[in-house]
């Protein structure tokens, strides 16, 4: 869980009946968001109960006395807001986040599911499907099938080795009864806590709160507590078989709970091992070693004993070094202080999370609601403090202290492949017993003892604290340097950040035939070197000065953003300019860029979704580079060079395709500034062309059957080539698309809540500049996918014949306003949302009159745009289903 600083302007109160509430005014965007948190978990869970919690989720909002399955999404949805769940280990969290002025309504449907949620028994069985379903999802998704096998490892008697989604086995069994008793035994007010932040007034927010809950009653239960963990004393391994191209590692040391002296350590050693492109695993083990395609490191630490976990993905063939190469960095900590310039750069990075928390109304709200959980929302404060105080000494205290073979647990999930040889358990508890037992650097100071609670230095901060917000009423501006770049600028002063965005026409879109994956190749390019800066000295200059940096190739466009404290934009400009103006493009980069990208490609065929989704693009835009959006297509990718590159990003840097938007803490003066020393020497060169025009229909429509061994549940999807992006046409779609998806969508309500075809459900419009794709999907079981596919398309087909109702259309616009809202909260958004309408040529003041743009669509455009694009005749239609080989039909 984040960690993140909460200021004093919170106020808490309990009801009489026992709950607990938070509110915060903060008046910076017109949005709330409301959070219930229930003080139970999967953790709470008795062994025939496995998955409860998470199906007790699933049924709240599926109908009260009062209102029917879907009537709850729709309500929220009609107020432009969004409602979701989460279940984790010790908590489930629900959310209303919506515009303030729906603040009322908001509150009083999400109070009436809590207290009043039916459980009707039809509902419940239709329900039981699509929680088995989510089950077998997570086991088909490497990534997730990996952390569940570690926690079991890791953990023989505490609950934190089940899975959260349950088991399927115990799944099947559980009871309406059993749902029943647990929520009258979990979901009471003093078990509860509310927790309300953004543009509402304090006072009434009570009053309010007060009103709708008052009259729920608390009642005495006895909980059920997970048995306690017992001492790991040996060395545990075990390796896993699937049907997947790469290879998934995860490793766990188990360390002591959220509120033991020892975790902010623990915390500040993950974020120097594993937090940005400073960090050591991806410096040394990605980077110069080049073992890892991706990694992930975290300390699970709750009310419990946790976990500090590791996760990696690898070519097979590198795991045994990858993972060796992963245990040399953990005994680095073991041996060597780490330096005052990485704590510096960490405590940097610690700041900037505080204000980019504050950014959104939906963070803080979270942020108030986990920590109270823990006994006291004010700990997040205390725990900041303490980690931005730890020292060197410290994090060598913890890792000699947790960092031990008998205390580690390693699980290998890798292919069938019999080319892969299977890890002899021995030989890896020998490897990693020579590499986590060398004899540790001196420490002086003394370890805490581990009775003691409470980070030690857990005073009020005086630092960064950040008051009740207001709501600016800030223009953007736009002025063009005398060689033609253009520079947008938003002045923000809500929290000391600023985000700027070079942004060009790139993409996909305009690369040369045979040539997919070359904007991406670049633009990752970008970051590895320039003239006068290594990849390590960019990500050290900027992550060292409270920034981070990343580069990005969309479809129609690609560029370079850099988000930091905005007293520090300057200091990091150098390495900025460089990036932009003159990156290396080196062959040994790009040959290791290109290495990277192939390897990402075999791991993307791992996850069934994104294997059929890009089975869906392909089909649809046939040779057009729009089919090969994310990753580029392996052949091509190989033939890439870095003479390419350069080329290609010479030619599409000129300026007027350049866009530069600063949204943020930084006046205007200062904005132009840096823009004229990053731009203002550019020379004026022509504006390049797409040499393919995209497909008016899909290149292979009709039905294609794609074969993967060993998932549990299918993919199935449906897909249309629709008008390009911001014609009427397409405005149109989105509007209909917000009828068609979503929580109480027509898709949503006829595939999963009637159906129970799928946890996945629902359809998406991706708007592109040339032509656009709109697609229809769900997850059912593998012998539905044909019933799936037949309901997609006879609810898209039905949006052309038939008009919609006037409650079903103007919900569907307040949702979009809405969601656009609570999209825009960031500065880091922003700035991509302007930068991308002036980049491709609609305007950047597309983003201020979405309201006015939305409106002016008609129920009738709707029902011609649909008409238009549905044709069924014309579909693009994937399955992929269990098995072996494929086939097009």
């Amino acid at each position: 869980m984040p960690h993140r600083q909460v200021d004093n302007s919170v106020v808490k109160r309990t009801l009489p009946n026992g709950l607990t509430v938070l509110v915060k005014e903060d008046h910076s965007s017109p949005v709330v968001a409301i959070n219930v948190w229930m003080n139970v978990g999967s953790v709470n869970e008795a062994e025939e109960m496995s998955g409860l919690a998470h199906f007790q989720e699933h049924m709240v909002f599926k109908g009260t006395e009062k209102y029917g399955v879907g009537e709850i999404a729709n309500l929220i949805k009609s107020a432009g807001g969004n409602l979701n769940a989460g279940t984790s280990y010790s908590y489930t969290m629900y959310y209303v986040v919506l515009p303030s002025r729906a603040f009322s309504l908001g509150l009083a449907v999400q109070a009436d599911a809590m207290m009043h949620s039916t459980f009707d028994p039809d509902e419940f069985r239709k329900e039981r499907i699509v929680v088995l379903d989510e089950a077998r999802m997570y086991d088909d998704q490497p990534d997730a099938y990996t952390f569940y096998r570690t926690m079991e490892l890791g953990f023989n008697v505490h609950n934190y080795r089940r899975p959260i989604a349950g088991y399927e086995s115990v799944l099947e069994k559980i009871s309406r009864d059993q749902l029943l008793d647990f929520y009258r035994t979990y979901y009471r007010p003093s078990n509860a806590i509310i927790t309300v932040v953004g543009d509402v007034d304090l006072n009434r927010a009570f009053d309010k709160i007060e009103e709708v809950y008052g009259e729920w009653q608390d009642r005495s239960s006895q909980i059920y507590e997970s048995p306690e963990e017992p001492e790991q004393k040996e060395f545990r391994f075990k390796s896993f078989r699937g049907s997947i191209d790469h290879a998934y590692m995860g490793l766990g040391f188990h360390i002591p709970d959220i509120l033991h002296d020892d975790y902010p350590a623990l915390e500040m050693l993950t974020e120097l091992l594993a937090a940005g492109r400073s960090s050591r695993l991806y410096l040394n083990v990605l980077e110069k070693k080049r073992l890892l395609t991706t990694f992930h490191a975290e300390v699970l630490a709750e009310k419990w004993p946790g976990f500090f976990q590791i996760y990696a993905s690898m070519p097979a063939e590198k795991w045994n070094a990858a993972r060796n190469a992963i245990f040399d960095e953990l005994q680095r900590f073991k041996n060597e202080a780490v330096s005052e310039e990485e704590l510096i750069k960490a405590r940097r990075q610690l700041q900037k999370s505080i204000y980019s928390e504050l950014e959104t109304m939906e963070g803080q709200a979270s942020n108030l609601g986990y920590y109270e959980t823990l006994g006291d929302y004010r700990l997040a404060e205390r725990h900041r403090e303490a980690i931005s105080k730890v020292t060197a000494d410290e994090i060598v205290a913890v890792a000699n202290k947790y960092f031990n073979l008998k205390n580690c647990s390693v699980v290998a999930y890798l292919p069938t492949d019999d080319t892969v040889p299977e890890p002899d358990a021995g030989d890896v508890e020998k490897v990693l017993e020579q590499r986590l037992s060398r004899p540790p650097a001196p420490v002086s100071f003394q370890t805490p003892r581990p009775g003691e609670k409470g980070p030690a230095r857990a005073s009020k901060s005086k630092a960064a604290t950040v008051k009740t917000r207001q709501a600016e009423k800030t223009q953007i501006e736009m002025l063009r340097l005398a060689n033609g770049v253009r520079v947008l600028v938003k002045r923000r002063t809500s929290v000391p950040l600023v985000a700027l965005i070079t942004m060009v026409q790139g993409g996909p879109r305009l690369e040369p035939k045979g040539k997919a994956g070359l904007s991406l190749l670049t633009f990752r390019s970008l970051l590895k070197g320039t003239a006068s800066f290594s990849a390590e000295d960019i990500a050290k200059t900027v992550e060292g000065f409270g920034g981070s940096i990343e580069s990005f190739s969309g479809f129609d466009s690609g560029g370079v953003f850099v988000n930091v404290l905005s007293d520090n934009a300057e200091a990091v400009l150098p390495v900025y300019k460089e990036i932009v103006r003159s990156p290396d493009f080196s062959k040994k980069t790009v040959e290791k860029e290109k290495e990277k990208l192939l390897e990402e490609l075999a791991k993307r065929r791992d996850n069934p979704i994104q294997f059929g989704i890009d089975n869906l693009f392909l089909n649809v835009f046939g040779d057009h580079p729009y089919s090969r959006p994310f990753l580029g297509e392996e052949s091509q990718v190989k033939r890439l060079a870095a003479e390419d590159c350069k080329k290609w990003y010479e030619r599409i840097l000129v300026p007027d395709n350049i866009v530069l938007c600063f949204v943020g803490d930084i006046p205007r003066d200062r904005a132009v500034d840096i823009a004229e020393q990053l731009c203002g020497d550019l020379e004026i060169s022509e504006v390049p062309e797409p040499e393919i025009e995209a497909p008016q229909y899909p290149v292979h429509p009709g039905l294609h059957e794609l074969r993967r061994p060993q998932i549990k549940q299918a993919v199935a999807l449906a897909g249309f080539t629709a008008p390009p992006m911001m014609s009427k046409e397409a405005i149109s779609l989105e509007v209909l698309n917000g009828i068609l998806t979503g929580l109480g969508g027509r898709l949503f309500v006829e595939l999963r809540d009637k159906r129970s075809l799928g946890y996945m459900t629902g359809s998406a419009l991706v708007s592109l500049k040339e032509r656009s794709l709109f697609f229809g999907y769900a997850n059912p079981t593998p012998d539905r996918v044909n019933e799936a596919l037949e309901i997609i398309i006879n609810e898209l087909v039905k949006m052309g014949a038939e008009t919609v109702s006037d409650e079903e259309f103007e919900r569907a616009k307040e949702w979009l306003l809405g969601t656009q809202i609570m999209r825009l909260q960031r500065n880091l958004a922003q700035a991509v949302a302007y930068g991308t309408y002036e980049v491709l040529g609609f305007g950047y003041d597309v983003v201020d009159r979405t309201r006015e743009i939305i409106q002016e669509i008609t129920k009738a455009d709707i029902m011609k745009s649909a008409a238009a694009v549905f044709d069924e005749n014309k579909a693009a239609l994937v399955a992929l289903l269990p098995g072996e080989g494929s086939s097009d039909e």
